[in-house]
């Protein structure tokens, strides 16, 4: 599978329980998920900022798939923990260096 074909081609999508989210949520999510599907909503535009506080994306500014490819850095307000790659048995810290 191929996320990047994205929610156009029904490759991605998001899937919530109606039962437990609000019905005007439910209408706030599937018109953001419209107009993602329709290119009128980018998700990474700016203002970005990381979690140091530092401007990664000027306001307006749509970020592009190269550097979307090359992020090293999380979008403020996302908590990251340490976490192991299983296949390598390797330790990495929230940046990503490796930790022995």
């Amino acid at each position: 599978m191929n996320f990047w074909w994205g929610m156009a081609s029904g490759g991605v999508d998001i899937y919530y329980n109606r039962k437990h989210v609000p019905t005007e949520t439910q209408k706030l999510v599937e018109l953001i998920k419209k107009m993602i599907v329709e290119g009128t909503h980018h998700p990474f535009t700016g203002p970005i900022y990381d979690t140091e506080g530092t401007l990664r994306l000027e306001k307006d500014e749509i970020i592009t798939t190269e550097d979307i490819l090359e992020m090293d850095w999380y979008v403020d307000n996302v908590e990251v923990e340490e976490y192991q790659m299983r296949e390598f048995g390797e330790r990495r810290t929230e940046n990503g260096e490796r930790k022995n």
